[in-house]
């Protein structure tokens, strides 16, 4: 994992808090698809096993498309779904990361 990937995320949670409080006609949101295949798994050798990229994304579509992210603001969202299971069934939840 890059060196102050943990900063920035908790400064990008800080922000969404900030933001939605300062500006309540917006909804402002942050989603997390969760231990993804992407370049930042790149020279991973650990066992846990990261999801495919359409599952880990199917979080923000929920959020921003469908019902998981009707009328929420200041809310973390994530993918919660292990590795391997079929799109159709993704499971993505609200996360209390601060309330």
């Amino acid at each position: 994992m890059p060196q102050g990937y943990g900063l920035s995320k908790a400064a990008v949670n800080c922000y969404t808090q900030l933001l939605a409080a300062r500006q309540p006609t917006l909804r402002v949101n942050a989603c997390s698809p969760g231990f993804t295949n992407t370049d930042m798994c790149l020279g991973y050798t650990g066992t846990r096993q990261p999801k495919e990229v359409p599952l880990g994304a199917s979080v923000f579509a929920k959020v921003i498309f469908g019902d998981l992210g009707a009328g929420k603001t200041g809310t973390f969202f994530k993918e919660a779904s292990k590795a391997g299971v079929p799109l159709a069934e993704a499971t993505s939840v609200v996360d209390a990361w601060v309330q």
